[in-house]
């Protein structure tokens, strides 16, 4: 399943990235001043979102549905399409529990 805007722009919020929203894309500010595209891929979520949390174990793997993804010993996993979204639906659950 493909998150929605709304469900992207949560994650990143629970992130704390300082970003914005143009041509339905989201853009991280970058301490220079700059700007990066914030694309839900394997890049991203490894080095923005993964930090925020205090995992300790991410396993992807395919399966016979796509890609899974189990982390902290199957407390939490998703199933998805790719390796990014299964990553993406598995981190939005640890960081809402976080809260």
């Amino acid at each position: 399943m493909i998150p929605t805007e709304e469900q992207i722009k949560e994650l990143w919020e629970r992130c704390g990235v300082d970003f914005y929203v143009n041509d339905n894309r989201y853009w991280a500010r970058t301490p220079s001043g700059g700007a990066v595209e914030l694309k839900v891929d394997l890049n991203n979520l490894f080095s923005i979102a993964v930090p925020k949390t205090s995992l300790q174990e991410i396993y992807i793997q395919p399966v016979d549905e796509g890609w899974q993804v189990d982390v902290e010993a199957g407390e939490y996993w998703a199933v998805a399409e790719t390796p990014a979204l299964a990553l993406f639906w598995a981190l939005r659950e640890v960081l809402r529990a976080d809260d």
